[in-house]
């Protein structure tokens, strides 16, 4: 068995990390790092133990400081603020989602 590098590791996670954050924005899906790990390993192929993804998710961080409010956020965590940039587009969908809701019942 082929163990992964870190830099080849970097990149999927980066990759994954840039897709799941359009998703979230775009599409109201939920964030958790676990995602990133998945999709690093499903798409890519490499081969790696998941106790190396915080240590890769430390390096993204480092390399991709934009990238740091996502990586903090704790697994599955919802939208909780209206002025939270990162969810702008996730409580869009909610209350449009609510509205249509609600003209249904009356």
């Amino acid at each position: 068995m082929v163990v992964a590098t870190d830099e080849q590791l970097l990149r999927a996670f980066y990759t994954a990390a840039l897709y799941l954050i359009d998703k979230v924005e775009r599409e109201g899906w939920y964030w958790t790092s676990n995602y990133l790990r998945e999709h690093a390993r499903a798409t890519t192929g490499l081969r790696f133990t998941n106790s190396r993804s915080p240590d890769i998710l430390r390096i993204l961080v480092r390399r991709f400081p934009e990238l740091k409010p996502w990586v903090e956020l704790k697994p599955l965590t919802r939208p909780n603020s209206m002025n939270d940039r990162r969810f702008r587009q996730v409580e869009k969908l909610i209350r449009d989602a609510q509205a249509g809701a609600q003209k249904e019942l009356f």
